[in-house]
């Protein structure tokens, strides 16, 4: 039977049909996708002030308080003077009072210098939305830039493990990255962080998400450049940066390692030259040198951009080397160093800080062990103190994260992310001196861990409470306070939801192991 013209014509206006709905269809897809997570910021906006006044009654303020007092220093000794008199009083391991690392330092003093203005002559802060807002400001920008780079990291890896598959859905991917963003957005641990307690921890969560992004993608340079960054507003990023290095390490991709060094070592020179480069001379020296020596080797390449990945890389090394021969030349000072990274581990040498649930808090109240016990010597044949030994098994996790990351990576597995974000939670569950605050950035992150399904998402959502009740357990205050009995509550399960912890990290460490798919890069 011959098809006459008219059904010809139906068929192939309904094959010309199919692209254009398919086309519509996404377009409205990602237009549903825009409009929620601008009704989500829209509505976190408002939460997060809410979360401010409701904890008015119950707000932790020895942190502020301590904020405004470094601030209030920092102004009035000069930000570049504050470091060296701590040093030069207390020596290289003294308890200096400060714990602030550059970056720190110089939001809180731009702070106090704002207020000074706002109301001359304040000797302390008060418990005031309209004294505290700037502060409050750049949390919602920095987890606003953390929601942005988690969307294209979890949408990048989904995509991948799709595309590995045979399974294009570019769609879906940019679904399950917008779940997760707003996940994050609406931690109540996050938000009870940064705008009810408040604190600063949310300043590390946007440098290591970009910072795993750029990984993902082989930018090492700029993945160095931002945990640098970051470490000089939160130190402990530092703790969990090996990840990132160990992930290139074992796909045997050595010169991403040493972009990385570059790139480390260029946000620790961009940020503490003034202490590195103490005089004029020096900073002209290092600013020739970089610029002849990059000019020269843009003229002498062909077809070679100005501002390509070469020159970029070796403007980075030039810059480097001549900063650190300048400042052995000319003379540095590294007080900003032990004041603002090591010292942090000074001065609060305890096992933990507030009531904590982890494996330092079960040890210290179960057995009443401290840092510097020794660790079975009997049986070891030498003394090894306790807290070496909880860095030494808290080290070989880390380790088990960047094998797994490594190799999901190589398989194009959206595991990758539970294998790269896993260190933020076993750093709380196994590491001494914690405070109670630090399993935030756990809780925040692990919102990644949708890309791998309901599993990662009741995952996310514990390790989100047990960093909420904890978090709170400082802020509630005693049997007589506002809350009596979720004081009762939370308190009588510290530090035994410790237990709960460590499962968690056990089912954690499982799932980073997945078995590879038959796909192979």
């Amino acid at each position: 039977m011959i098809p006459s013209d008219s059904d010809v014509a139906h068929a192939t206006n309904a094959t010309a049909s199919a692209p254009r709905q398919k086309r519509a269809l996404r377009v409205a897809g990602y237009a549903a996708l825009l409009l929620m997570l601008g009704a989500s910021i829209y509505a976190g906006i408002g939460v997060r002030r809410w979360a401010w006044d409701a904890a008015q009654d119950i707000r932790f303020m020895g942190d502020i308080h301590n904020a405004f007092r470094q601030g209030s220093r920092a102004a009035d000794q000069g930000y570049l003077n504050v470091y060296d008199p701590l040093v030069e009083a207390r020596g290289t391991e003294g308890r200096y009072g400060l714990d602030y690392p550059p970056l720190r330092l110089l939001v809180v003093t731009e702070w106090v210098k704002w207020l000074r203005v706002q109301e001359p002559g304040i000797e302390r802060w008060r418990n005031e939305y309209a004294l505290t807002w700037p502060l409050l400001r750049l949390n919602l920008a920095m987890e606003l830039a953390s929601v942005l780079g988690l969307l294209l990291l979890v949408r990048l890896w989904f995509a991948r493990q799709a595309d590995a598959l045979g399974e294009p859905r570019p769609m879906r991917a940019w679904a399950v990255g917008g779940l997760a963003a707003v996940l994050l957005w609406f931690n109540p641990a996050l938000m009870i962080n940064a705008h009810a307690w408040p604190q600063w921890d949310a300043w590390a969560l946007p440098f290591f998400i970009w910072a795993l992004l750029a990984v993902s993608v082989k930018h090492f340079l700029v993945a160095g450049l931002l945990v640098a960054v970051g470490a000089m507003l939160k130190g402990q990023i530092l703790m969990v940066a090996p990840v990132l290095v160990l992930i290139p390490l074992l796909r045997g991709q050595w010169v991403g390692i040493l972009k990385l060094a570059l790139g480390f070592a260029l946000g620790v020179v961009l940020v503490t030259y003034p202490w590195l480069l103490r005089d004029e001379p020096a900073v002209k020296a290092v600013l020739m040198v970089t610029a002849l020596g990059t000019l020269a080797f843009w003229a002498t390449g062909r077809r070679r951009r100005l501002w390509s990945s070469g020159v970029v890389h070796v403007a980075a090394v030039l810059g480097v080397g001549a900063t650190a021969w300048c400042a052995w030349w000319y003379g540095s000072s590294m007080a900003w160093f032990y004041v603002g990274w090591r010292g942090p581990t000074d001065n609060h040498f305890a096992m933990h800080m507030g009531r904590v649930g982890n494996l330092a808090g079960l040890l210290q109240s179960g057995w009443r062990w401290k840092l510097r016990d020794s660790v079975a010597p009997e049986l070891l044949g030498f003394d090894l103190p306790l807290r070496t030994a909880m860095v030494v098994g808290y080290g070989l996790t880390l380790a088990w994260c960047g094998w797994c990351a490594a190799r999901a990576a190589r398989h194009r597995q959206r595991v990758f992310l539970v294998a790269a974000i896993g260190p933020w939670v076993l750093m709380f569950a196994l590491m001494p001196q914690m405070h109670e605050r630090y399993l935030l950035w756990g809780a925040a992150l692990s919102a990644a861990f949708i890309v791998i399904g309901v599993k990662g998402l009741l995952l996310h959502l514990l390790i989100t409470g047990l960093a909420s009740m904890q978090t709170l357990s400082s802020m509630i205050g005693g049997q007589r306070g506002p809350y009596p009995v979720l004081h009762s509550f939370i308190n009588g399960s510290l530090p035994g939801m410790g237990w709960a912890l460590l499962m968690l990290c056990g089912v954690l460490m499982w799932l980073m192991w997945q078995p590879r798919h038959k796909h192979v890069e």
